[in-house]
């Protein structure tokens, strides 16, 4: 009963090291291809669709960085009035 008990166990560890040393791999090949996505990810094209009152929308596609500000973008693209409440 011992030897079964300590057999399992020991097959129970081999089988974790095993499993640990090959997330640790996969994982850093993950890490290379996200870290290029990222640069990539630098820019992004958005699309932006207006229709101002009686005429026909306009839709204009542009190429931004990924973490701007869509009121700044949008001034700097279309004349915006802004009206405080």
């Amino acid at each position: 009963m011992l030897k079964k008990t300590i057999s399992s166990l020991m097959t129970l560890l081999a089988a974790l090291l095993l499993a640990s040393c090959a997330s640790s791999h996969s994982t850093n090949h993950q890490t290379t291809a996200s870290s290029t996505e990222v640069a990539k990810k630098n820019e992004i094209l958005i699309t932006i669709s207006v229709t101002p009152e009686g005429q026909k929308a306009q839709s204009k596609t542009l190429k931004v960085a990924e973490e701007s500000n869509l009121m700044k973008v949008l001034k700097a693209n279309y004349k915006i009035e802004e009206k405080m409440a």
